[in-house]
């Protein structure tokens, strides 16, 4: 049945809705991914859980052919239709979306080929690579468009049970490697199948086309974009293909075994500004010129302040207590990720905080800037990589993460200024405070059961910060009313 009205859901219910939609699922799926990796890691070792990872790596960028940017302006464009519109932008979209997804995964055979690798990280490559298809068909920009993130929410779960399912099901020892990316490309059509169905019961039935006006048009406006995505995939992947193809198989796996552990950090990141770029859009959009420092500027500039208040504390102690955390996840055979792991965790944190100038960028519709930011973060990357590599290996990748990230804050500072203050260094000095308090504590309880130094530093973070007023109440509601534009 076809509907040509969205249910009416006042606004400021419908942003917590998908707020706490996006959050509960993320915490959801990022949870159990979390225990998939730890479990592919202990039961793969070093060397298969490189493998799979170099493997997954190489596919990425291919995968991201498949869109370069295309749904980031189909999010801003399905937010501004009208539902009875929706049919026929919607097939013309996936139409474009999977003819990309065949030329690509054409590319990813031929290359393939000419790699000098074993045959199983071959037969990887293309087995993780036939997910361009289904990544293609996830519609998940289509339903973030709508503000309906609860959709997005369920198929994400489905997926991940079914991935989760099959791995703790089927995985027992490496010989088995080559059945995990066919478990992801079950999941992945699980999730795609899950949006269709929801996209017919709110809209109706997909009108698949040919807009050959429509597709350049999309691949116009999303080209700055694309690009500029991949760039970033560069910042965040060059190190494990560099290191694959400079190191071992085991060198990987230690190193993404540090790695994996950002998950929850980036999750997290990524739900709150996912879930705020609609807004922000809208306010900058709304606004005149003069008035963008207004709700665009206070909802940005105070969500820097919470993201400060968080991230620090996190960075701090996960450095302090890296190789507690690498021992008691991953065991005894992973010991050798531990340093990387201190500065990734720097990385990482200094990476989601860049998440406010991204959004921020693509609200403002300067792609083109972001474009310029990523594309010196890519080279950099590269060069860094190729030079640490060979030089400290696994901890050499780590620190030219955390480089390549700090680098991307400096220039996203300085570019965003004409769009609105972010005055960084004014909110700094407590969460610094109360982390250097913390900090003494994590030192002078070294060697206590990890679990009560988390919890106990945590608290001592919470309790400092709280006694010297980092963050008040006011601020808190201010952002909360900030986001729902009131």
């Amino acid at each position: 049945m076809q509907h040509q009205s969205r249910p009416t859901l006042r606004p400021r219910a419908r942003i917590v809705k998908n707020i706490l939609s996006l959050l509960s699922s993320g915490v959801v799926v990022h949870t159990v991914s979390f225990f998939v990796v730890v479990y592919l890691a202990r039961v793969l070792g070093p060397r298969g859980f490189g493998k799979i990872n170099f493997a997954f790596a190489i596919v990425g960028y291919f995968m991201l052919c498949t869109d370069m940017g295309i749904s980031v302006i189909a999010t801003r464009e399905v937010a501004g239709a009208g539902v009875g519109k929706l049919t026929r932008y919607v097939g013309n979209i996936l139409t474009l979306r999977l003819a990309m997804a065949a030329v690509s995964f054409a590319v990813l055979v031929a290359v393939t080929l000419l790699i000098k690798k074993p045959a199983e990280i071959r037969h990887l490559i293309i087995l993780y690579g036939a997910g361009v298809f289904v990544s293609s068909l996830l519609i998940e920009w289509l339903f973030q468009g709508l503000e309906r993130m609860h959709y997005i929410a369920v198929g994400r779960i489905a997926g991940i049970a079914v991935y989760a399912g099959g791995v703790f099901g089927l995985i027992r020892n490496p010989q088995q490697l080559l059945i995990i990316p066919c478990l992801q490309f079950l999941a992945g059509v699980v999730t795609a199948a899950c949006l269709f169905w929801f996209f017919r019961r709110v809209v109706g039935n997909i009108e698949f086309g040919v807009d050959r006006a429509l597709w350049r048009a999309s691949l116009w406006q999303a080209l700055p974009i694309g690009v500029a995505v991949l760039m970033n995939f560069v910042v965040n992947n060059a190190n494990t293909v560099m290191l694959g193809f400079m190191s071992t198989e085991s060198a990987v796996g230690y190193f993404n075994s540090a790695l994996k552990l950002l998950l929850p950090l980036t999750m997290l990141g990524s739900v709150y500004f996912d879930a705020i770029y609609p807004v922000i859009t809208k306010h900058y959009v709304g606004a005149s010129v003069d008035a963008r420092s207004g709700a665009f500027g206070v909802v940005l500039s105070l969500s820097a302040r919470l993201a400060m208040t968080l991230l620090l504390p996190t960075a701090v102690g996960g450095s302090m207590l890296a190789g507690a955390l690498i021992h008691t996840i991953y065991g005894g055979g992973y010991d050798a990720a531990s340093t990387a792991l201190g500065y990734l965790l720097w990385a990482g944190a200094i990476g989601v905080f860049n998440m406010i100038y991204v959004r921020g960028l693509w609200a403002s519709a300067r792609q083109g800037v972001y474009l310029r930011v990523v594309l010196a973060q890519a080279i950099v990357s590269i060069l860094l990589n190729a030079v640490f590599i060979g030089s400290f290996g696994i901890a050499g990748c780590a620190m030219a993460m955390l480089l390549v990230e700090s680098l991307g804050f400096v220039l996203y500072a300085r570019v965003f200024r004409d769009i609105a203050v972010i005055s960084v260094h004014r909110f700094m000095l407590k969460p610094v405070a109360a982390s250097a308090i913390m900090a003494l504590f994590l030192y002078a309880t070294t060697g206590f059961n990890i679990a009560f130094e988390v919890l106990a530093g945590g608290l001592v973070y919470v309790v400092t910060l709280y006694l010297i007023k980092g963050i008040t109440r006011d601020e808190l509601r201010v952002i909360y009313r900030g986001l729902l534009g009131s």
